[in-house]
């Protein structure tokens, strides 16, 4: 019994843990881009992107009336960019325009590496509208994690 017990222990311990995550970018017939972990829609276009947990966000991050509801990363093709791309929400009782998502890139000591940004699609949102973000990161070996901070006027 406690050899059962100790190759089921290490058996656990020893197996790969796949950091791999599945992500959906689905193009609506209005070309409305949309981000998702579920299948799209069978009438919108659909692109399967590979994405690592250990740079993924889940939680909501709520930035006064701006909630990124999610977000993930993935390389280029060519592995020369990250895109940090996620879904965001106005959650404030107010419209608000030029809503710009802002990526720090973060060395394995928490140091900034990299600054960069880019606007939500749609830009411009009013009270409850969700919006797409995609912002490309030039690949550096010394980039660990990814912070982000929303702005708007």
């Amino acid at each position: 019994m406690k050899f059962l017990l100790i190759q089921m222990l290490l058996l656990l311990v020893l197996t790969p843990i796949n950091s791999e995550a599945k992500m959906y970018k689905c193009i609506d017939e209005k070309g409305k881009v949309s981000f998702t972990d579920k299948m799209c829609p069978s009438d919108s276009s659909k692109e399967e992107i590979q994405t690592k947990n250990k740079r993924a966000h889940s939680q909501p991050i709520n930035k006064d009336g701006i909630t990124i509801l999610d977000w993930t990363n993935r390389r280029s093709g060519s592995g020369v960019y990250y895109y940090v791309e996620g879904i965001l929400k106005n959650t404030s009782d107010t419209a608000v325009t030029r809503v710009k998502v802002k990526i720090r890139s973060l060395d394995y000591n928490g140091h900034l590496v990299s600054l960069d940004d880019g606007y939500a699609d749609p830009s411009s949102l009013n009270p409850g509208q969700e919006a797409t973000f995609q912002v490309m990161v030039r690949n550096s070996q010394q980039i660990k994690n990814f912070s982000l901070n929303v702005s708007w006027k």
